[in-house]
């Protein structure tokens, strides 16, 4: 399983020159290892069942929504006007979390659908977010979500695996939909149209 992290703002180390280095392979595993913790899945008797609360739906207001249309109508004047991102600064105000970072962290050579591969990522990165004082936030594809979801709910209350946040990765959400209209039109031509989309 591979680990990619995403950090903002991105650390200000100091940049200097890195000294060149012989590093054997057996120097770099030694460095870059997780953990492997042995998880097995307990009975679904034992895990609470999934309740979800009412979702209250607040309408918002984008104040924002228009400026893109107001920066392409500045196109067709001729006076001196700032490019995009120039605009974007001119007009919003307030802290920048500055630029993000990202970093690859240690893959685990396992079976990714492993209960045990999952649970050693999750460990893994509460651990490095304890570390920051952050709330980590993972997310995985569908099989996998189910799985670290059910891998968290088995956990005891006070476990650090409880602070996770999991969320589904935005290309398996469209999968998911797109595979429940695929399902619905099973048998109709619709399927072949959509197929070749």
């Amino acid at each position: 399983m591979g680990i990619i992290a995403a950090v903002t703002p991105q650390s200000h180390a100091p940049s200097k020159p890195v000294p060149k280095v012989h590093v054997t392979a057996a120097v770099i595993a030694a460095v870059g290892r997780i953990n492997i913790e042995y998880f097995k899945i307990p009975p679904t008797t034992t895990i609470p069942p999934l309740t979800y609360l009412p979702l209250v739906l607040k309408p918002a207001e984008d104040l924002t929504a228009q400026l893109d249309v107001l920066w392409k109508t500045s196109l067709l004047l001729h006076s001196p006007r700032p490019a995009w991102s120039g605009m974007m600064q001119m007009l919003h105000h307030g802290e920048y979390p500055g630029q993000s970072s990202i970093m690859f962290l240690p893959m685990i050579d396992l079976d990714t659908s492993d209960p045990s591969c999952i649970y050693s990522t999750l460990k893994f990165v509460s651990y490095h977010a304890m570390q920051y004082n952050v709330t980590p936030v993972l997310t995985f594809d569908q099989p996998l979500y189910w799985k670290s979801l059910t891998i968290i709910r088995s956990q005891p209350s006070d476990s650090h695996l409880k602070h996770i946040v999991l969320r589904l990765g935005g290309f398996h959400t469209i999968m998911s939909f797109l595979g429940s209209i695929g399902q619905l039109t099973t048998g109709s031509s619709k399927l072949c149209t959509l197929a070749t989309l």
